[in-house]
């Protein structure tokens, strides 16, 4: 399931970052030396809507002004803040773990950006991108159990959702075309619809023989 990100690219004084603005030409620029006159680098950083992913204890993220933030016990999160799930910010990436006798770095859950997609992003600054989650499997299928047998699921899908990751722990980042949905998306669309469908209209009038997941094929069926 695709869901659109924002890119928002910050100044920095990491001088040994690879992306920088010339303060000429007034565009993003790549560079493999350091020293460069009158450009100033800059950190890329890639946020997601808290309607797709929330932002939890210990996640970083970007407010309104695009100040960089950790979000702290006892703090909650506005609607306007935005997690981060990939940067090209190296000090978002690992963190000190005192959990372990000898301390040690480690992973934060920020995942790393490809190299290609910082090279095509210097190339089209404006354009559009996303992301692609996916849902827990065995979340998935409790979800799919319950609204089969019972007609819907206190199960929230929501919960199951999780970024998909590269094995080398980088993010796919496309631009946003016109969109085409697949067919677990439409069913998993619909069986929210019919899940509602059924919760409201209680047993009245209702053919248990006759399950939301049977609907929904036939509705896949026609409609694919």
């Amino acid at each position: 399931m695709k869901h659109k990100i924002q890119v928002v690219m910050l100044p920095t004084e990491d001088r040994t970052s690879k992306i920088w603005f010339d303060n000429d030409t007034k565009k993003f620029i790549l560079f493999d030396t350091i020293g460069v006159m009158n450009c100033t680098s800059q950190h890329l950083y890639i946020t997601i809507s808290p309607d797709v992913e929330p932002i939890k204890e210990g996640d970083w993220y970007l407010n309104k002004y695009n100040r960089v933030s950790i979000r702290v016990t006892g703090k909650k999160a506005k609607e306007t803040d935005r997690k981060i799930i990939s940067t090209t910010n190296p000090k978002l990436l690992k963190e000190h773990d005192d959990s372990v006798p000898i301390p040690r770095m480690r992973d934060t859950g920020i995942a790393q950006l490809q190299q290609s997609f910082i090279r095509e992003f210097v190339v089209n600054p404006d354009g559009e991108w996303e992301v692609e989650y996916v849902y827990d499997v065995d979340i998935l299928d409790e979800y799919n159990k319950e609204v089969d047998y019972t007609g819907s699921s206190c199960i929230d899908l929501q919960d199951g959702l999780e970024l998909k990751l590269n094995k080398d722990s980088t993010v796919n980042i496309t631009s946003v075309k016109e969109k085409m949905y697949s067919k677990e998306e439409m069913y998993l669309s619909a069986a929210n619809v019919v899940n509602e469908i059924a919760a409201n209209r209680g047993n009245s009038n209702w053919n248990m023989k006759v399950t939301p997941k049977m609907i929904v094929d036939d509705w896949i069926k026609e409609t694919l």
